[in-house]
């Protein structure tokens, strides 16, 4: 699946919630292969972590994570 041309792919952030597991994951390797750089949340800081450092070295894009858990009311403002 082709989403965007990789050179201007380079430029773009994509926002994945539950991105330790189940579909949040899938994205994260899609989006990951074509080069885009992740925003990730998830509720599983040590996952979270050692999947950013996994994919930043594996795809070379920029991977920030986020850990919250966003069952909770508040977590979207916080």
């Amino acid at each position: 699946m082709k989403i965007m041309g990789s050179n201007r792919s380079r430029q773009k952030y994509t926002l994945i919630t539950g991105a330790t597991s189940g579909f949040g994951y899938e994205f994260l390797k899609l989006f990951a292969s074509e080069g885009y750089n992740l925003i990730l949340v998830a509720r599983n800081e040590e996952k979270l972590r050692q999947l950013a450092a996994d994919f930043s070295r594996s795809f070379m894009v920029e991977v920030l994570p986020i850990t919250k858990d966003l069952f909770k009311p508040s977590a979207a403002e916080e």
